[in-house]
């Protein structure tokens, strides 16, 4: 039985002879995404938040996921274009 969303096989050998072609999972989550962008000390802190709340899986974890990243610009933005005369 062939998976039609996967693009190609796992390499490398499987421990202890286990058999893992029926070991495919499914899921989805849905969840809030909060982006937030701070000026600080003439630059800008990107800040966001995401949470994914599992509503439904099938042979994988269970559970949500909780991410949280920033960025801090370091370089000055760059005006391209024409100068005006």
């Amino acid at each position: 039985m062939s998976d039609p969303d996967r693009m190609s096989d796992d390499g490398g050998a499987i421990p202890l002879g286990i058999d893992a072609r029926h070991f495919t999972g499914t899921g989805a989550g849905i969840g809030p995404a909060v982006n937030v962008n701070l000026p600080m000390l003439g630059r800008t802190v990107s800040l966001t938040a995401k949470a994914l709340f599992d509503i439904d899986s099938h042979n994988r974890f269970d559970g949500n996921l909780y991410l949280a990243s920033g960025r801090l610009q370091v370089l000055a933005s760059l005006n391209v274009g024409r100068a005006s005369n």
